[in-house]
């Protein structure tokens, strides 16, 4: 019984890690970055956060009012190794975008 429970386990982790490594190909093929959630469901520890907001002209039809972005950063740590992430919510547009990226040396 026990040897069946664990290769139940093995299965779980290895269907974990192709369905991490298959979306962030997926993802990665859409010239998208991965996401916070998943960096931090992988392992990686938010180090730093920063978070601000931006007034901006508005758009069409509304150019008459601000737009209010905000923006946070996240700072991720995993093994010694950075990664920064930026997350930004367009209130007008009513868009949220995120983008992570490794530092450039």
């Amino acid at each position: 019984m026990a040897g069946l429970v664990n290769t139940y386990r093995l299965a779980a982790v290895l269907g974990s890690a192709f369905v991490f490594v298959s979306f962030s190909a997926f993802q990665s093929a859409l010239g998208q970055s991965v996401g916070v959630y998943a960096l931090t469901q992988a392992g990686w520890q938010i180090v730093k956060q920063v978070e601000k907001h931006e007034i901006r002209s508005g758009v069409s039809p509304y150019a008459g009012l601000a737009r209010v972005v905000s923006i946070t950063e996240y700072h991720l740590e995993k093994e010694g190794q950075m990664m920064f992430c930026r997350l930004s919510y367009d209130s007008q547009q009513d868009r949220q975008e995120e983008r992570c990226e490794e530092p450039q040396t």
